[in-house]
């Protein structure tokens, strides 16, 4: 499981980041967000973001298609996680239904450039 503490939110400035935050930003899904949507599956995969589930409550991820964090996966972290031990990842929602939602996860090269979509608008 992972604690709400161990997890950085925020817009982190790059390809990702920035199709994320134009995603959340419609508060209906559009023809417009699901064309976002689309675009983002498709660079998720170019990217070589893997496709992991789970219950909502187990990733802390609420909020949704879109919703996404930064952790940092402990030495000792079993499951789905398991080969990102020691790794800064980003996990963002791709799916869900009533009870299991689907992410993609991927390992953070660099230091991330996080900003608050405060400062976005």
């Amino acid at each position: 499981m992972i604690h709400e503490t161990d997890v950085l939110r925020g817009v982190v400035r790059d390809e990702i980041g920035m199709l994320l935050f134009e995603l959340n930003s419609h508060p209906t899904w559009t023809i417009k967000k699901f064309e976002l949507s689309e675009k983002l599956h498709k660079l998720l995969r170019r990217k070589k973001y893997e496709i992991i589930s789970g219950k909502r409550a187990q990733y802390q991820m609420y909020g949704g298609i879109g919703a996404s964090y930064l952790y940092h996966v402990p030495e000792g972290k079993q499951g789905q996680l398991k080969k990102f031990r020691g790794q800064l990842v980003r996990l963002i929602c791709v799916g869900h239904d009533r009870y299991v939602s689907v992410y993609m996860v991927g390992v953070m090269k660099g230091t991330p450039n996080i900003i608050s979509q405060i400062h976005l608008k």
